[in-house]
């Protein structure tokens, strides 16, 4: 088989959800034809191996059930943000006690927030994240991309940072009162808010040609999760399955159920 000839069977592969093996088997004489719910269970297997994300799949259903989460937590605290996706382009913030088993639902938000871009500071009392909205009305003036911090579990931006693409914006908290955040290396981060005394921000400079930086490290927790089963800051094991997270069989908390409703924040969430 021809490279070209190989690469456009890769190609149909891929648009088809067809099984790892078939990208490496010979061209048919007839296409396969999948059914509905086999291409479903594909794509579930798929998913599923991605990192903080999960898909149920429903049998019988027009379509996937989605109810996708990531979770950060801290580093130095038995606190979790719990991002939930879904339903299409909305997001829920809830903040998750991993030492009760607490979990306080917070902020909707329509349009997305970047999962490698979020962090929660070591003191568990903000939240840091990237986020995007290409419509609707714009967020303090931004046209559709921007970094915040915020009180978990809102998203009512203490302090905005503007950013002009999706490669940078990025960021993670190296201490209570240090953010990082990537930018590319020509820009510099600006905002018009008032950061409270001793709280610092440093441009992590990204890109071929960023400059070598000598920055804060970023402390990582021993907690992780994988889409489906992960361990807390205290090393106690958990699993996500069907839309439930659960320890030792015990639900902690529904996320499967929840359509969006939109709150406004409390006022002690608008202040630092």
């Amino acid at each position: 088989m021809s490279w070209r000839k190989a690469a456009k069977w890769k190609k149909y592969c891929v648009q088809n959800e067809l099984a790892r093996d078939d990208l490496f088997s010979k061209v048919p004489t007839r296409p396969t034809v999948l059914s509905t719910e086999r291409r479903r269970l594909i794509y579930h297997k798929h998913d599923s191996r991605q990192s903080g994300a999960c898909i149920s799949f429903v049998p019988g259903k027009s379509s996937v059930v989605t109810s996708r989460i990531h979770i950060e937590f801290s580093s130095a605290s038995p606190m979790a943000a719990i991002l939930r996706r879904g339903p299409s382009n909305w997001v829920r913030l809830l903040a998750w006690n991993t030492l009760t088993d607490v979990v306080e639902p917070g902020a909707w938000f329509h349009g997305r927030i970047y999962e490698d871009g979020c962090s929660v500071s070591p003191d568990e009392k903000l939240f840091a994240y990237f986020a995007t909205k290409y419509n609707g009305p714009k967020t303090r003036g931004v046209d559709y991309a921007w970094t915040a911090v915020s009180k978990l579990p809102w998203l009512t931006a203490l302090a905005l940072w503007p950013q002009s693409d999706t490669w940078s914006g990025r960021a993670k908290f190296a201490d209570d009162k240090t953010l990082i955040i990537d930018c590319a290396c020509w820009k510099s981060l600006k905002t018009g808010d008032r950061l409270p005394k001793g709280f610092t921000v440093h441009p992590r400079w990204i890109g071929r040609a960023a400059p070598s930086q000598c920055l804060p490290s970023t402390p990582r927790s021993i907690a992780s999760f994988d889409g489906t089963e992960g361990i807390d800051q205290a090393g106690r094991r958990f699993n996500y399955v069907d839309g439930h997270l659960k320890r030792d069989g015990q639900e902690i908390v529904d996320l499967d159920g929840m359509l969006p409703d939109p709150q406004r924040a409390p006022d002690e969430a608008r202040v630092w």
